[in-house]
């Protein structure tokens, strides 16, 4: 199975964020090897936008490797409304954490639903850990 690269203009992830992945992955248990990338509805309107390690690609999936295993994957629903984004790490003391920046450009995502993207995903995927930032309701 081969999956498309992540192209710079499609999704941006600081170096401080790829170092943080990096960190994480090689924390976790010796099975997981990625960060899967995923958005889901909130419920009002809006997004959610978060991570979870993740130990497979499935067919339709996207990559971005980097050094020194660097890896995150998206699935192509995630990916339409990650376009254009960045994903950084913040540092704050106790505060620190992921942010999701410059997501959810209404206008160029396609009109999916829920079923779609169980369908495309096989399942929704298991959250060893998650980071969501929730997106701007579309009203």
């Amino acid at each position: 199975m081969t999956n498309l690269a992540i192209e710079d203009h499609d999704l941006t992830v600081t170096p401080a964020a790829q170092t943080k992945i990096r960190k994480l992955i090689h924390e976790a248990d010796d099975d997981i090897n990625m960060v899967r990338v995923f958005v889901s509805g909130d419920g009002d309107g809006g997004m959610d936008y978060g991570m979870t390690f993740a130990d497979k690609t499935e067919a339709l999936d996207s990559i971005m490797e980097g050094d020194e295993g660097f890896r995150i994957v998206i699935d192509p629903v995630t990916l339409a409304y990650m376009k254009g984004a960045e994903i950084d790490y913040s540092e704050n003391g106790a505060n620190s954490t992921f942010v999701f920046n410059n997501v959810f450009k209404a206008a160029e995502v396609p009109d999916w639903n829920e079923k779609q993207i169980e369908k495309d995903q096989g399942q929704a995927p298991q959250h060893d850990f998650v980071v969501t930032r929730h997106g701007p309701s579309s009203s």
